[in-house]
């Protein structure tokens, strides 16, 4: 498993340097549940898909 540091939202200096250093950044709780469900299900979607 990827050892990924969480941001929370309310640092927007520590993303944006964890950004420039790895070009990307794992934000804490950027969506709310129903918009991970969502995202999930077309994940899930996607993937059964390509099977």
């Amino acid at each position: 498993m990827l050892n990924l540091e969480l941001v929370d939202p309310a640092q927007p200096e520590r993303a944006a340097a964890l950004f420039h250093q790895h070009g990307f950044v794992a934000l804490k709780e950027a969506l709310t549940q129903q918009q991970l469900e969502f995202a999930r299900q077309g994940a899930r979607r996607v993937v059964a898909e390509q099977l």
